[in-house]
């Protein structure tokens, strides 16, 4: 009894230590992260998705504290809902704002490190399951420090909410795999928020469903828990999208989805341009060593102790060759972070059996690349564009909140570095917007709109005769070294 207890005891006093460790390794990623945590969301890296993100914040602060009505500064003057992901992060960050009276990108960007931090948990607790604590350790360090996620943990945008619930959706499906009975239906709400938060994630079914073989065999198909879990994991977020392409005047979700999943597009892998974003952005974001370690791991995932991982792997291989494929937007990758970084802990726990010192260095070695990599990437993605910068400070204080805007631009950052609402012109997106220069500005006056911004010089699209048009027929109202603002019509209110 006496050596059963002083074991037990060690065993808990090592649990702390590793805690211990994790915690401080987490602090020290967040002292790393801080510096950034109040830029502006126009950055260099995700400038037109983060400064949208922030601007549903915004307005649901300001205008609507709903979050089944998102709403854009754009394209129109007023009520702008739109049809995208569950805005939790956004929301969360609304009532922040509202409670303490202020806004600033420091709400937002705190909560998704707060998210990306848990995501980073439950890599570790996965890790556990199949490696010993050092390869643990170092597979986390891999999440922590791949170029992709050090610049998008922190960013204004959905993706670390949708990786802690992938992740935690992953966590306890594993732990169900391995005899945790009731961890299933915290599987199926977590894999149900992520996929209305990232629909891709979806590819995560796959691996449901073979946990769900290998327990229950073909006799899975008769299981009440079965048809549960997809219950919840699936019926919510489509009743989710159901709803909200119905109150919503533009329905993203829903337009995405027939222009790249249900058409030709789905097989993008198989161009040049698909095979040339992987070519390029795989070993950028991810990192040579990175991706050879994980494909090093990959060769001893053909067991049953380990087959888990493989169709985790195989899942988002193939999210990745359908849909990442034909979107072709960097951030899409992220969803193979956490499959990579496990599979660099197992590397780790089949050399470090090998011959311990020799590869140890190796993967000290890893770690540095990954730092020096990650860090140049982050330094330069999370600087500031002086370009949106100027122009949006030349909006803000030229123009009043209630005027309208029209901008010749196709990233609505400039727009919301403004904080105006408005219209981007000369897009030819939308049928009942005119696609002649005079009958569209015609129809942005009758509109509303105050003022007609050009930034940079030229109007996006055009051949030279929208902004000659312009220029020869409103005045000049103000402008610095990088923008121009035109007015459109008389204030009435003057």
């Amino acid at each position: 009894m006496k050596v059963s207890g002083l074991t037990s005891l060690n065993a808990s006093m090592r649990k702390k230590r590793e805690a211990a460790v994790v915690a401080l390794l987490l602090f020290f990623y967040v002292l790393l992260q801080s510096s950034t945590l109040s830029n502006d969301p126009w950055e260099r890296m995700g400038a037109w998705r983060q400064s949208d993100t922030y601007s549903i914040a915004l307005n649901f602060s300001q205008l609507r504290l709903n979050i089944f009505y998102p709403q854009l500064n754009y394209d129109g003057p007023s009520d702008n809902y739109v049809q995208l992901e569950l805005q939790i992060m956004p929301f969360m960050s609304a009532m922040i704002m509202r409670l303490l009276k202020t806004a600033t990108p420091l709400i937002p960007r705190a909560i998704s490190l707060s998210f990306y931090l848990g995501s980073a948990v439950f890599v570790y607790l996965i890790l556990k399951r199949f490696t010993s604590y050092l390869p643990s350790l170092f597979g986390l360090l891999v999440y922590l420090l791949l170029p992709i996620t050090l610049l998008y943990a922190r960013a204004i945008m959905p993706e670390s909410c949708a990786l802690f619930f992938l992740c935690g959706s992953i966590y306890f499906l594993l732990r169900w795999h391995l005899g945790t009975k009731n961890s299933i239906w915290l599987s199926a709400v977590f894999l149900s928020v992520a996929i209305m938060e990232k629909t891709p994630v979806i590819f995560a079914g796959i691996l449901v469903l073979a946990v769900f073989f290998w327990k229950q065999g073909i006799k899975c198909l008769r299981s009440p828990v079965f048809y549960g879990y997809g219950l919840i994991a699936l019926l919510l977020p489509a009743a989710y999208f159901l709803y909200s392409s119905h109150i919503a005047r533009f329905c993203f979700v829903d337009r995405i989805t027939l222009k790249l999943v249900f058409s030709s597009r789905i097989l993008s892998l198989f161009t040049q341009k698909g095979f040339d974003f992987f070519r390029k952005n795989l070993p950028l974001l991810f990192t040579w060593p990175v991706l050879a370690l994980s494909f090093f791991a990959f060769l001893f995932l053909f067991n049953k102790e380990r087959r888990f991982l493989l169709v985790w792997l195989l899942a988002f291989m193939l999210e990745n060759a359908t849909i990442v494929a034909s979107v072709r937007f960097r951030y899409y990758l992220i969803f193979l972070a956490p499959i990579l970084s496990v599979l660099c802990g197992i590397a780790a726990q089949e050399l470090l059996s090998w011959k311990k010192r020799s590869f140890a260095s190796a993967l000290l070695l890893t770690v540095l690349f990954l730092s020096r990599s990650g860090l140049r990437q982050w330094s330069d993605g999370t600087k500031i564009s002086e370009n949106i910068a100027w122009t949006g400070r030349l909006i803000e204080s030229a123009t009043r909140p209630s005027d309208i805007i029209a901008a010749g631009v196709l990233d609505p950052s400039y727009i919301n570095a403004g904080y105006r609402k408005g219209y981007r012109a000369n897009i030819k997106y939308y049928d009942y917007i005119p696609q002649e220069p005079k009958r569209e500005i015609k129809y942005f006056i009758e509109h509303g709109v105050n003022y007609f911004v050009v930034a940079g010089g030229y109007i996006y699209g055009d051949d030279g005769s929208y902004y000659k048009y312009i220029r020869d027929t409103y005045p000049l109202y103000a402008e610095n070294a990088y923008c121009k603002i035109y007015k459109l019509s008389e204030d009435q209110n003057a």
